[in-house]
């Protein structure tokens, strides 16, 4: 990724870079973003998901986490009971789940959660 910004920066004049769903990068990809603004002095914007359903952290967020200058939470209210949200739960034929692989595309949802609504629903607490 540098290095294509490096030469499109060559050509025209390069004044940000936007990643969405930056949390599907690799630790290597996030380290190689890192360089556009030390090396080429171009702020790089990343946006993503913190943690999967299973509430564990993308490597990708992980990564960006760890690397970031500055974090800035976009904010979004519980499905269920319109607190603040912090997760993000699976649904699958509209039940709640927190078993299967990561990243799974097909006939889940997802949808935004509070912790609470989070614990409660997957019988957690």
């Amino acid at each position: 990724m540098y290095e294509k910004v490096k030469k499109e920066n060559e050509k025209e004049k390069v004044f940000a870079v936007l990643i969405d769903e930056a949390q599907f990068l690799s630790k290597k990809d996030i380290h190689n973003l890192s360089d556009i603004p030390d090396l080429l002095d171009i702020p790089v914007i990343a946006f993503g998901l913190k943690t999967d359903f299973r509430n564990e952290l993308f490597e990708g967020s992980r990564t960006l986490l760890e690397l970031a200058d500055a974090i800035d939470e976009l904010k979004t209210v519980c499905q269920f009971c319109n607190k603040k949200a912090t997760l993000n739960m699976r649904l699958h034929n509209n039940i709640p789940t927190n078993v299967g692989e990561s990243i799974q595309i097909g006939d889940e949802e997802y949808v935004p959660v509070c912790r609470k609504c989070y614990k409660e629903r997957l019988d957690l607490v």
